[in-house]
């Protein structure tokens, strides 16, 4: 697993664990934003901080993607779609 959650790591996680990779293609513009104020914050070149109205956004789209991966990881682990198929005898 690579270290910042760009959204092509986090398509390929996504894959990687069997699930469905684009489930948050529609949010990529909120994952860019706020890994770029995680770095900028990081790296010393943002101290003025998140105005309120981009913080509620940025919020939100978090919470979205927890709550829909966790969603998709439950349904996952009811429906046993982590399970291989039986191979077929030849």
């Amino acid at each position: 697993m690579e270290s910042n959650l760009k959204p092509i790591v986090l398509r390929k996680n996504l894959y990687r664990l069997g699930l469905p990779h684009d489930l948050f293609d529609e949010l990529e513009g909120s994952i860019n934003k706020l890994l770029n104020y995680r770095n900028n914050i990081a790296h010393g070149s943002k101290t003025s901080g998140v105005d309120e109205v981009e913080y509620n956004e940025l919020l939100q789209a978090v919470i979205r993607i927890m709550d829909e991966l966790k969603k998709t990881i439950l349904t996952a682990i009811t429906t046993e779609a982590f399970r291989l198929p039986a191979s077929q005898p030849a």
